[in-house]
């Protein structure tokens, strides 16, 4: 049997799945990334959890768990539900796409007229029961589908901007970029209705820049959650490493010192090399945010390309 953690259970096949994973570790600071999927005690809304063995010398004692923040994540994405005031205007929305082809944050359509989205989606087919878990649950996560060129095309790697139809079968303007982050294929996209968009073409390459950074700021947030936790029960000599750490000013560099051989040094070998796979993320999701300023500068030139020529097109009937 697997060892159970002091919080509560994670759905069993969950569960299995992380214990089996953790306990094929050689180290303490291996950790692994588990997608969004139903979580019982959240009454079955989608959650993701982060899971790392615990060792004593050589000896695996458990895995221990935790939650993603889900709600940190929808507000950094969504900022905090205020699209308008980062200039996605009235169709804009940012983003994450999983290899499930599945949303990993709210979608803005769902968030603003429910009733709407709901009437659009079953006049596009979507599953009675689908609709109705969706409805029940007011969330999207782990259950719209984005099977569009865009998140097909960022899932096998490519980054670029280009005019698609949407998961709503809108003519959308979308830039998107692969999510490189260990153990799961996720992908950045961000979006606004092509009519909108040559009607705003000015902003849209700050829009994309502003909460493409965001994402790291989700990244960021992540970190100040589990560097403030230990793996085993916490004691007081932990605790301050952690907290100076915590106020380090973001310098993922910073490590915990070495405390031996003992269970407290195992776990502070852990929390380095879960920091450490962070700040390597960071910097995956920094070489991020550089193509995608490239391919938001594509998308505007584009943009602006298809208004001149429209003009010029004008020009010629009269």
């Amino acid at each position: 049997m697997p060892p159970r953690c002091s919080q509560d259970p994670m759905p069993t096949a969950i569960w299995i799945k992380a214990f089996q994973i953790a306990r094929t570790a050689k180290a303490p600071s291996f950790t692994y990334l588990i997608d969004f999927s139903p979580y019982a005690p959240s009454y079955n809304a989608p959650a993701s959890f982060i899971v790392s063995p615990i060792f004593e010398q050589d000896k695996l004692l458990g895995v221990a768990a935790f939650q993603m923040p889900v709600d940190q994540i929808n507000n950094i994405m969504t900022n905090h539900q205020n699209w308008r005031d980062m200039g996605l205007g009235e169709s804009g929305e940012t983003y994450m796409v999983g290899s499930d082809l599945t949303l990993k944050n709210e979608s803005r359509f769902l968030i603003e007229d429910p009733s709407g989205y709901l009437a659009q989606m079953k006049n596009l087919g979507m599953e009675q029961n689908l609709l109705r878990e969706i409805e029940k649950s007011g969330s999207v996560i782990g259950r719209q589908k984005v099977d569009t060129t865009a998140s097909q095309m960022a899932l096998k790697g490519q980054t670029a901007s280009l005019v698609i139809k949407d998961y709503r079968n809108i003519s959308v303007l979308s830039a998107f970029k692969p999510l490189a982050i260990k153990d799961v294929d996720w992908a950045i996209l961000s979006e606004i209705d092509e009519a909108e968009a040559f009607a705003a073409t000015q902003n849209m390459r700050n829009t994309i820049l502003i909460f493409v950074a965001l994402i790291i700021a989700v990244i960021a947030a992540v970190i100040v959650i589990f560097s403030r936790q230990v793996i085993s029960k916490p004691i007081n000599q932990m605790l301050d490493a952690v907290e100076n750490l915590r106020a380090g000013e973001g310098d993922l560099t910073l490590r915990l010192p070495d405390f031996g051989s003992n269970e407290i040094g195992q776990t502070a070998a852990s929390l380095n090399g879960f920091i450490q796979r962070i700040q390597l993320i960071m910097q995956d999701i920094k070489t991020a945010v550089t193509s995608v300023s490239t391919a938001s500068l594509q998308l505007n030139a584009t943009a602006e390309s298809f208004k001149t020529n429209a003009g010029t097109q004008a020009g010629s009937i009269e």
